[in-house]
């Protein structure tokens, strides 16, 4: 059974109610509109099927099943973030198709090989969804910010000029999810020309009260202030000004 995480039945709302206030079920429902296959290279679009390839050592990812032996209930929970694995990598590069015009850059931990003025670019960027359809998901992510549960993210100066969303997912042991979490916060700022994507991720995070009240470990409480103070210093350090 699919459940929302405060288990109240939130009626008719739109999608950007679903995306301020993390709504399981909601997200379900988008998936089931758009159907099994769309959603399955919309996973494989993003990069969320294989390793990122970083040029890195190291790299680790929990590789999804071919598209015809996924089950309903991974793709409904899929949809929400809690039916596949994935790295961090992996999601940062799935947000900058958002923050990129909708198109997936591959991670790469330099820009380019040679000289500035014959420069070898590294892998072609590919298109992704519309750049009509990128513009319309920020604007969603920055009311996730202004409006939702990204409000604790909140960087000086970019209140109305940043993109972002938070995430919490139960940690699974033996099959069975626990109350344990990954939280976690991606973003982007300024909103419409990004100098920079962050992700922030914790593991298992301890807030206040939470032993009474799990929900206390969710990524707006835990993660995202991580994410506003070192993006903070960054707008700082790198002279960034909103758009």
């Amino acid at each position: 059974r699919i459940a929302d995480w405060d288990h109240r039945n939130h009626g008719n709302v739109s999608y950007q109610y679903v995306l301020d206030h993390s709504l399981n079920v909601g997200a379900m429902k988008a998936m089931l509109a758009e159907g099994h296959a769309a959603c399955y290279s919309y996973l494989k679009g993003f990069g969320l099927t294989q390793p990122s390839g970083i040029d890195v050592a190291g790299e680790t990812s929990v590789p999804l099943p071919a598209q015809d032996q996924m089950s309903d209930s991974q793709y409904a929970t899929s949809a929400f973030g809690q039916g596949i694995g994935v790295n961090m990598v992996q999601m940062l590069a799935a947000v900058n198709v958002v923050a990129n015009g909708g198109r997936y850059a591959p991670p790469h931990v330099v820009e380019r090989v040679g000289t500035t003025v014959n420069p070898l670019l590294l892998k072609q960027q590919r298109q992704v969804i519309t750049a009509a359809t990128a513009q319309q998901m920020t604007a969603m992510m920055e009311d996730v910010v202004q409006h939702g549960s990204g409000w604790t993210a909140r960087v000086n100066g970019f209140q109305t000029d940043e993109a972002g969303k938070t995430g919490t997912s139960q940690i699974p042991v033996n099959g069975q999810y626990t109350l344990d979490v990954w939280a976690s916060y991606v973003g982007f700022l300024p909103a419409i020309h990004p100098k920079f994507t962050m992700i922030v991720v914790m593991r298992k995070p301890h807030y206040a009260g939470s032993q009474y009240d799990w929900t206390l470990n969710d990524g707006y409480l835990t993660a995202a202030p991580v994410w506003q103070k070192i993006a903070q210093d960054m707008v700082v350090d790198w002279r960034i000004t909103p758009d």
